[in-house]
């Protein structure tokens, strides 16, 4: 009985060529399949990667946003509240 070749070290295009001949077994489209999972596999793990990346940097920016809506308003308050004081100085007086 022949030893059945190793599938694992053909090329993607004779593999394609032995799962068409269809005489030899099916190591062919076995290996097929296992390089086509493996590759999908391999995208899940960059993809879910990416995603980790993606919602840290969306924290980043809420907490920047937060931040940047904190200092505005500080500054905005100081502002009414120092044109109210201006507004309500009585004409003549000195200006802190």
């Amino acid at each position: 009985m022949p030893t059945p070749p190793d599938w694992s070290k053909a090329s993607d295009d004779e593999l394609a060529q032995e799962a068409q001949a269809g005489l030899r077994g099916q190591g062919a489209p076995v290996e097929m399949s296992r390089r086509l999972r493996d590759a999908i596999l391999d995208l899940k793990a960059a993809i879910l990667n990416e995603e980790r990346v993606i919602k840290r940097l969306t924290v980043v920016l809420v907490v920047l946003t937060v931040l940047q809506l904190l200092i505005v308003g500080f500054q905005v308050y100081r502002e009414v509240r120092a044109s109210a004081h201006e507004i309500t100085r009585p004409i003549g007086a000195p200006a802190r």
